[in-house]
């Protein structure tokens, strides 16, 4: 007993010096093994969003393969959506229940419906799910990646030669100087191939602009190469609309004071301009639609959806399906040229994203999609006003080329990459209000 009552306060004076060095170890990040604390926590900390994204680019080398591109490019796609579902579903619970949803969709996405299926609606929404909130640093890594796909689009193009070349002006004396090809990326239709390109160089062009190394310039040649070949393409949307795009967005940025509180103004002022627009161009004996015999056709087409999509109420709220007006109009619709040649049945969709919304999925679908862009284009030109001159100019050019395209071709909601595209890129107006990180 005497011998632990001498041994007792040794033990105790020991056990406070190990105590000391443990604090003090901890403190300034020391640990046996000669790792910091922060070197334990590296697979946490380490940028897994950025990282994930260069699934996206690499999703355009399944245009190489001999058969089944579209669905290897969209099992990529579908992989990309569920691992990034599932990093956001770590800090955010409530990603738990959209995974649940996605797993069980899975199967409706490789049994597409030709031209409108709701699967369509799922991967945009998913895709833009994943991308609303994310940091602005996040962000810097994906718009690297995404601008890289235009580089990695040159190994999926394809050649479609045209003895007439493509003709963007109806001056013959220069009609010599533009090529007798259209580019395409893979089997992708020239107005798809155009939209994909085109978003992509005003994302190059903006991370140019916007930013302050050295390594900007890189992203330059990302935005010239990526509209050279949209403007290729032979799409007069895609050749026009990204530059109209970038005017705006500089204005806004230039005169970034004077927008301060006039986000949603402006938004509502670019909504009205095109549907008006839309509208003057599908009007039964509209000057515009008299301006080419193309333009007559899409106007026949228009009315043709709007008839139906408005014949009786039930139509009207819940829409006819996916396909059903699409292909009644193919074959009830026929147009006929003013020399009263029949010149084509017609392509069986709308030429008009919002409209095939409208008359497939009914008027609730169709609102939340024009609202989504209102949102957008307001929340990127706010992100200007608080003078963030990356994500607001990148958002709102790309709020318009995404909006004003979609009222002249039903591209939004084509095509694996298109929808996904088309979900994440609206999201970048939707960055995390305070980053952390």
């Amino acid at each position: 007993m005497a011998f632990w009552m001498s041994v007792k306060p040794k033990i105790s004076t020991l056990k406070d010096s190990f105590k000391g060095l443990k604090t003090s170890a901890k403190a300034e990040g020391i640990y046996p093994s000669g790792m910091s604390r922060n070197d334990l926590h590296l697979f946490a900390k380490f940028d897994w969003h950025g990282l994930v994204d260069c699934l996206l680019p690499c999703s355009l080398f399944a245009f190489r393969l001999p058969v089944h591109a579209e669905f290897w490019m969209l099992l990529v796609l579908v992989f990309w959506l569920a691992i990034k579902m599932s990093l956001r579903a770590f800090r955010d619970k409530t990603y738990l229940y959209f995974l649940a949803v996605f797993f069980i969709s899975i199967s409706t996405f490789f049994r597409p419906i030709p031209i409108s299926s709701s699967s369509d609606f799922l991967l945009v929404f998913f895709s833009f799910v994943v991308g609303v909130g994310c940091s602005r640093k996040r962000w810097m890594w994906s718009l690297w990646n995404l601008a890289s796909m235009g580089g990695v689009a040159i190994v999926a193009l394809n050649f479609i030669y045209e003895p007439g070349g493509v003709r963007f002006f109806s001056i013959e004396s220069v009609s010599w100087l533009l090529p007798r090809f259209r580019l395409m990326i893979g089997e992708m239709h020239v107005n798809l191939s155009g939209y994909l390109l085109g978003s992509l160089s005003l994302i190059g062009y903006g991370l140019w602009r916007h930013n302050r190394f050295k390594a900007r310039w890189l992203a330059f040649w990302f935005a010239a190469i990526t509209y050279s070949l949209a403007f290729l393409s032979g799409s007069k949307a895609s050749a026009f609309l990204p530059i109209a795009s970038i005017l705006f967005a500089e204005l806004a940025w230039k005169h970034r004071k004077m927008i301060q509180e006039k986000g949603m103004l402006l938004a509502m002022a670019f909504l009205g301009i095109g549907l008006t627009f839309s509208l003057m161009l599908y009007l039964p004996n509209s000057p515009l639609s008299k301006i080419s015999t193309n333009e007559y056709a899409r106007s026949k087409v228009a009315q043709c959806f709007f008839y139906e999509a408005t014949y009786s109420w039930p139509r009207f709220f819940v829409g006819n399906g996916g396909d059903t007006v699409s292909h009644f109009c193919e074959d009830r619709v026929l147009v006929i040229s003013r020399k009263g040649r029949i010149l084509t049945g017609l392509v069986p969709h709308a030429h008009n994203s919002y409209l095939q919304v409208f008359a497939d999925y009914g008027i609730f679908p169709a609102l939340l999609l024009l609202l989504v862009f209102v949102f957008s284009i307001r929340n990127s030109l706010n992100l200007i006003a608080a003078g963030d001159g990356l994500l607001g100019t990148i958002g709102f050019s790309l709020g318009l080329f995404l909006f004003f395209f979609g009222l002249f071709d039903s591209i939004l909601l084509s095509w694996s990459i298109n929808q996904i595209m088309t979900g994440y890129l609206l999201s970048i107006s939707w960055p995390e209000r305070m980053s952390t990180k």
